[in-house]
């Protein structure tokens, strides 16, 4: 079970023992913080600060993440090698009514300017959330109030749920990666629902837990 709870305050990063005690500041982002992620071992935390940075805890040393430069939203590989990000550009429009493209892209987590593409979807979806399954073989991506797969191997693209009165987002792998934990809005105003699916069956299918929220983690 883990012992300590990362998150951004003022533009710093802090961690915390999971019973509140023991705050500590680790360092500054340079563009704020946002959603810090642990790695898999633990020694590090990545972060969003106007793009994707990695602290080293024992310097503790900030990196920037340079193949995912201008990415926000960002997962962990399983291994922890690797870091997958949603990269955005602006294409057309105006400054004050900008038109965005965006994909997915891999680069290593030691922070060596290198990447490849996932996906090659310019201009078709503007990813607002993705998690690496437990396997290391698949994304789950929130886009357009769908869910999609997206092979991490091929970068095929499948739209899990198709639902366009209803809006699904924030996907969150089961530690098995059998079922997919996602939030649920209704085009009626309520708030979200969590509720849980077959992490890669295609379809509306799944079932609701009951509960208002946004589902952030698995144990």
């Amino acid at each position: 079970m883990g012992r300590r709870v990362a998150f951004g305050e003022a533009g710093k990063l802090y961690t915390v023992d999971a019973n509140g005690n023991d705050r500590r500041w680790i360092g500054d982002g340079p563009s704020g913080v946002e959603i810090p992620r642990w790695a898999p071992n633990g020694t590090e935390i990545g972060l969003n600060s106007g793009s994707v940075h990695v602290v080293e805890l024992a310097g503790p040393v900030l990196r920037q993440i340079l193949g995912l430069v201008s990415a926000s939203i960002f997962d962990w590989s399983p291994d922890g090698r690797l870091i997958a990000g949603v990269k955005t550009w602006m294409i057309g429009g105006e400054p004050w009514d900008p038109i965005y493209a965006a994909d997915i892209w891999i680069a290593p987590s030691d922070g060596r300017e290198v990447s490849y593409r996932l996906t090659d979807r310019e201009g078709a979806w503007l990813p607002s959330a993705l998690a690496w399954s437990p396997d290391g073989r698949t994304l789950a991506v929130a886009d357009a109030g769908d869910l999609w797969a997206v092979n991490v191997r091929t970068g095929a693209v499948t739209n899990l749920t198709n639902t366009p009165a209803i809006a699904e987002s924030s996907p969150i792998w089961s530690p098995d990666g059998r079922l997919l934990a996602f939030a649920r809005r209704s085009g009626d105003g309520t708030p979200p629902q969590v509720w849980l699916r077959p992490a890669l069956s295609r379809g509306a299918t799944g079932w609701p837990l009951n509960v208002t929220g946004v589902p952030s983690s698995w144990h």
